[in-house]
């Protein structure tokens, strides 16, 4: 699942991201398994961003600690849903939703 299906105060764990994979952006599982992100196509991914882009902008995302595993809260939506911000171990992080998206969640129960 992705960010923007979760509403503000939504806990929520990274479970994967989205990746390239023979020329198609995935997401990866629980077990390091290759699944079919929903309905992404070169189109979904962020404005401006290609697939290079996508894999350097996963590793920035790993830098601000968002590695799989992690668990955050939704602190705030913007009134259109764009930027995020993220309370994410004891800091507020804003991404732009696109942005956001490319982590795949779950809920924290």
């Amino acid at each position: 699942m992705k960010i923007s299906d979760f509403d503000t105060g939504a806990k929520l764990k990274i479970i994967g991201f989205m990746r390239v994979h023979h020329g198609n952006p995935t997401a990866t599982g629980h077990h390091g398994h290759a699944q079919k992100h929903m309905g992404t196509t070169h189109k979904n991914l962020p404005r401006g961003m290609s697939m290079n882009s996508l894999r350097e902008y996963r590793h920035k995302l790993a830098a601000m600690g968002l590695i799989r595993g992690t668990v955050f809260t939704i602190d705030r939506k913007a009134p259109l849903g764009d930027p995020v911000v993220l309370k994410v171990r004891g800091f507020y992080l804003a991404l732009r939703a696109a942005e956001a998206d490319i982590l795949d969640v779950e809920p924290v129960k």
